[in-house]
C-alpha cells in the first residue's frame, strides 16, 4: 500500500536505507531507491536488493535534481501512497503505521511532521524544532517526513530547483486546496552530521542554543513510540 522512495548520493548509507525500510511494522510496502551520483556502484545495491523482491534500484545522472529523482520514483511506484524517506535520518519501526493511521482519521492528502526531533550527531545532542505543531492541520511539514496520496502527483510535481523542492511541492499542494496534516513529533529524527551535506542550510549551533536539549547516545529509544 505504501511506496517508499529514497534518493541518495551516498554509497555509505546503503545499509541504513535498507534497515529503515525493513524494520517498518507496516507490512504492505515497497522500496524504490534512486542513486543520484554517477560514481555510485549500482551493482552493490542491486546485489543487496536481490534478497528482497520488494526493493528496486535505479540510477539517474547526478545532474538530476532531487525533485526530478522523486518524480521519476513516483512513476515507478506500485502503491497508492508515497512516502519520502531521506537516507540519513531515523524512521522508527512505527513511523509508517502512524502516518497511515492519520490518513484514516483525517481527510488530509499529505501527512508528515511539522514538529520534529533533531539530533546533532557529533555533539550527541537531541532537541526539538517547531514545537507545538502536533496532531493538527498545518501549512508545511518537514521535508523528510512527506507521505502523500499518489493521486496528488497527478496534479503536482516536485520542482527541479536545487534546494527546497519539498517546500515548493507543499506550497503548490496548498494552492490546490490539498490538506496537510502533522502527526506527533515521535518516530522520526532529523540527524545532522556534516552541515555541508544538508540542503537545509541552518547551522547546528542554532539547534544547540535551544533549552530542551538531551545529551545521549540512545536517541532511538527516546523518540520511538509504539503504534499499532
Amino acid at each position: 500500500m505504501v511506496s517508499i522512495i529514497t534518493c541518495t548520493i551516498r554509497q555509505e548509507q546503503m545499509e541504513s536505507v535498507f534497515k529503515q525500510f525493513e524494520h517498518q511494522t507496516w507490512l504492505e510496502k515497497e522500496l524504490i531507491v534512486i542513486l543520484n551520483k554517477d560514481e555510485m556502484n549500482i551493482d552493490l545495491w542491486k546485489k543487496k536488493a536481490a534478497l528482497d523482491n520488494r526493493v528496486t534500484i535505479f540510477q539517474l545522472p547526478e545532474y538530476y535534481s532531487l525533485g526530478e529523482c522523486l518524480n521519476f520514483g513516483i512513476t515507478k511506484a506500485s502503491y497508492d501512497y508515497i512516502a519520502k524517506f531521506d537516507d540519513d535520518d531515523y524512521y522508527s519501526p512505527y513511523y509508517l503505521a502512524e502516518a497511515m493511521n492519520a490518513f484514516k482519521q483525517t481527510n488530509a492528502m499529505i501527512v508528515g511532521k511539522a514538529s520534529i526531533y533533531v539530533y546533532i550527531y557529533h555533539d550527541k545532542a537531541l532537541t526539538t524544532f517547531h514545537d507545538g505543531k502536533e496532531n493538527e492541520y498545518v501549512r508545511f511539514v518537514s521535508g523528510g517526513t512527506l507521505t502523500f496520496k499518489k493521486c496528488v502527483a497527478n496534479k503536482i510535481k516536485f520542482s527541479s530547483q536545487k534546494a527546497g523542492s519539498d517546500m515548493q511541492f507543499q506550497y503548490d499542494c496548498r494552492k490546490e486546496r490539498f490538506k496537510i496534516y502533522s502527526t506527533s513529533k515521535n518516530n522520526y529524527i532529523l540527524i545532522r552530521k556534516n552541515e555541508e551535506e544538508h540542503t537545509w542550510k541552518i547551522e547546528n549551533a542554532k539547534f544547540l542554543k535551544k533549552k530542551n536539549i538531551q545529551y545521549t547516545d540512545d536517541y532511538e529509544s527516546i523518540v520511538t513510540s509504539r503504534y499499532k
